[in-house]
């Protein structure tokens, strides 16, 4: 697929003199659960890797003088892979020195377009990977085998069963404990202290193909970073999974409390992220409960647990058997 690059027509449009600057924007790409996410820097390089208890020693009491055999722990390796998030910058070098106000204007204001299309594509891999996110990326929720299925410990079924309504509520504990859930970064060695780095780089100008496979100057500038996710442990995400348009198949506050219920009491979830199909199901289930009738609040946190909505999250996955 060749590049797609910025229109005159779009130019124009930004280049009128009687137009409000402000960026509007009709896209519904936000990622406001990423801002609650815990980041870490990969343990090398592109490939992170991290090591899960499995076994637990054996401890018993026993008499005086009398011996006990020891059983020692037990533990697994788990290699995540991290994937390239490209963001970059190309428009074409004549188009951009035509802008009002200068070159680099104009490519700061691709780039925050880019980047918050970047940080959406991010959010929503983290959610389904290369279920319902894009193929080339790495692993996200959907794949692990503690989630995928409708029967898995860490998964409540909402019991939905009509087709491609299916959506999801992911309750996470995000924390900087290697046991809990984290977004993972490359990271950059000449910085001394831990970061993912997600990069943006200088504009500079290159030769690039056009529309018509003939070559032509542009202004490029670089932008994206190696990224994945790490579960430290299965116990640090819940999921309500095969909420539906079905009639008493959404989200309700039982549900909620079931999924609380499976985390351990020495970890508990730090955000509920859910889409906004979800959350109008959630206050409508309590309205039905109101003494007076009245709708119930919209509801913003549970058993103090803030809840996060959020586009990334669809209302049509595939439904968990």
């Amino acid at each position: 697929m060749a590049d797609t690059l910025t229109t005159l027509a779009e130019l124009i449009l930004f280049n009128s003199l009687d137009v409000n600057p402000a960026e509007i924007t009709n896209i519904l790409n936000g990622a406001p659960a990423l801002s609650a996410m815990h980041a870490m820097q990969s343990s090398n390089g592109t490939l992170h890797k991290y090591n899960i208890e499995t076994g637990a020693p054996v401890v018993g009491f026993r008499a005086v003088n009398d011996g006990a055999d020891y059983t020692a722990g037990s533990s697994t390796q788990t290699t995540v892979t991290l994937k390239y998030l490209d963001a970059k910058v190309i428009e074409d070098s004549a188009e951009c020195k035509a802008y009002k106000g200068g070159a680099e204007a104009w490519m700061d204001h691709r780039t925050a377009r880019q980047l918050r299309q970047a940080l959406f594509t991010l959010e929503k891999q983290i959610w389904y990977g290369t279920v319902h996110g894009d193929a080339s990326g790495f692993s996200g929720i959907a794949n692990d085998a503690n989630y995928n299925n409708s029967t898995d410990g860490q998964v409540v079924n909402a019991g939905g069963t009509t087709a491609a309504t299916g959506s999801s509520v992911f309750l996470i504990a995000s924390t900087p404990d290697d046991a809990g859930f984290a977004l993972v970064g490359a990271g950059d060695p000449s910085i001394t202290s831990p970061n993912i780095n997600f990069t943006i780089g200088q504009t500079f100008e290159s030769l690039v193909l056009g529309a018509n496979s003939k070559s032509m100057v542009a202004m490029v500038r670089d932008a994206g970073g190696h990224l994945g996710v790490q579960v430290g442990s299965k116990y640090a995400i819940v999921r309500i999974a095969n909420l539906t348009a079905d009639s008493g198949k959404g989200l309700t506050d039982a549900l909620l409390e079931d999924a609380m219920a499976l985390f351990p009491s020495s970890m508990q979830p730090t955000m509920i992220c859910m889409s906004r199909r979800s959350r109008k199901q959630l206050r409508k289930s309590r309205t039905t409960y109101s003494p007076t009738g009245s709708p119930a609040p919209n509801p913003v946190d549970f058993d103090g647990v803030p809840l996060i909505v959020t586009d990334s999250i669809i209302d049509t996955e595939t439904l968990l058997s």
